[in-house]
């Protein structure tokens, strides 16, 4: 097995009590040829100095500093800083096991992928296990037939960013990027870079995300009300511009009333002004909506299987109750 150079992007903001598991889990890969780029996002905590700390210890780590510019932004930061062939994410709270680099680049190496990715488990904030990665068991063969592709942009499987090996031309050269400062940036750009990829998964357990109260990814503010309707326009746009085919746009479609009814239960949770807000969202956007209630509703079932797609029924239920309805596209 050849030995290219990896570059860890490690986006971080406020992470004090997590930042020496994450660093310490890459200061221990059995994997040695590593460049370690910490983006400090702005951090007003401690953990500038604590990634300066690291990177006074092993010389494979730098700091980068920078005005905060969000999650997104600090790894495309990282992107623009990195030197090695292959390239990772790391969030700042989560951590690795030992081997995680070297098993993704002999995967990697032995199939010359654009993309491979691993298996992750859910830890507590105290690092406590929790839960392996969960995975549809939908029998019906034309589920079982769907691309990795095809179940990333549906959110049958995880979009989550981190995770993954990309080769790093192959990034550089799709001019894909996160958007800054919008959340569930990770919605926005992995199923761009699977799209024409060679992608390989590997059937281990190597990443650990961590379930933090405060996190991002397990709270609601005002600024998420909009990413349905962000994400959607985004779609919409990208894969027009690869003239994609009909069936790419119904999986966009279930995937974008999954992640409008995800943030609805949180906003429901939130309750006051905030739910408020949201619903009156939903009624601005009420066509787009119904367009793909429509697609999912009518195509779904025969593209990915019955057992697949009979969460719409419930989406359809509870948008009739605020007057939306199966429209048409």
């Amino acid at each position: 097995m050849s030995h290219p150079k990896v570059s860890v992007v490690v986006p971080t903001y406020n992470v004090e009590s997590w930042l020496d598991d994450c660093l310490l889990s890459l200061r221990a890969q059995t994997y040695t040829n590593l460049e370690i780029l910490v983006v400090n996002d702005g951090s007003t905590d401690a953990s500038p100095e604590r990634a300066r700390h690291h990177a006074e210890l092993d010389d494979r780590i730098r700091v980068i500093d920078q005005a905060n510019a969000g999650l997104g932004g600090a790894r495309n930061t990282g992107i623009d800083h990195v030197s090695g062939a292959l390239l990772t994410f790391l969030d700042s709270d989560d951590f690795v096991t030992t081997d995680f680099v070297e098993k993704l680049v002999a995967a990697q190496c032995s199939t010359g992928a654009d993309v491979v990715s691993c298996r992750h488990a859910k830890v507590s904030e105290d690092a406590l296990f929790l839960s392996n990665q969960a995975y549809p068991r939908f029998t019906d063969e034309q589920f079982r037939s769907l691309s990795s592709y095809a179940k990333i942009l549906g959110s049958y499987t995880t979009s989550v960013a981190w995770g993954r090996l990309f080769r790093t031309e192959f990034i550089v050269d799709s001019d894909v990027r996160f958007p800054p400062r919008i959340p569930h940036e990770d919605l926005f750009f992995t199923y761009k870079m699977v799209r024409s990829a060679a992608h390989e998964e590997i059937d281990d357990t190597l990443y650990f995300w961590r379930q933090r109260d405060g996190s991002l990814s397990r709270s609601v503010r005002k600024d998420h009300l909009d990413v349905p309707w962000q994400l959607r326009d985004d779609t919409s746009e990208f894969l027009g511009s690869q003239q994609a085919d009909q069936h790419e746009y119904v999986l966009a479609a279930r995937r974008n009333l999954l992640i409008l009814n995800h943030i609805w239960d949180r906003a429901a949770e939130t309750g006051g002004s905030l739910y408020a807000d949201f619903l009156e969202s939903i009624g601005a956007n009420r066509q787009g909506v119904s367009e793909d209630l429509h697609l999912a509703a009518t195509q779904l079932s025969s593209l990915c299987g019955r057992s697949a797609s009979t969460v719409v029924n419930n989406w359809t239920r509870r948008l009739a109750k605020h007057g939306i309805s199966v429209g048409k596209r």
